[in-house]
């Protein structure tokens, strides 16, 4: 059984100058600066009619960081 790294850096969270929220600027002018990308290949790739035509579900997962508020602009983003 594999262990888990016990050196691996963890995220800092609460209200210290150095948690997520306030060092994630960089992620998040990146996302920006693709976004249009990203709207045009959802757009080219997404048919909602053969995904919609067996449920009336849809879901999107984050699968990155889910704490910080990079992860709802990005859902949003798709969502929209």
């Amino acid at each position: 059984m594999v262990s888990p790294d016990t050196d691996s850096p963890t995220m800092v969270t609460g209200t210290s100058s150095y948690n997520y929220s306030n060092n994630s600027s960089f992620q998040r002018k990146f996302v920006g600066v693709v976004k249009s990308k990203i709207d045009e290949l959802i757009s080219k790739k997404l048919d909602l009619d053969v995904t919609m035509a067996s449920c009336n579900t849809f879901r999107i997962v984050d699968l990155g960081c889910a704490i910080g508020p990079n992860t709802f602009f990005n859902v949003q983003d798709i969502i929209q």
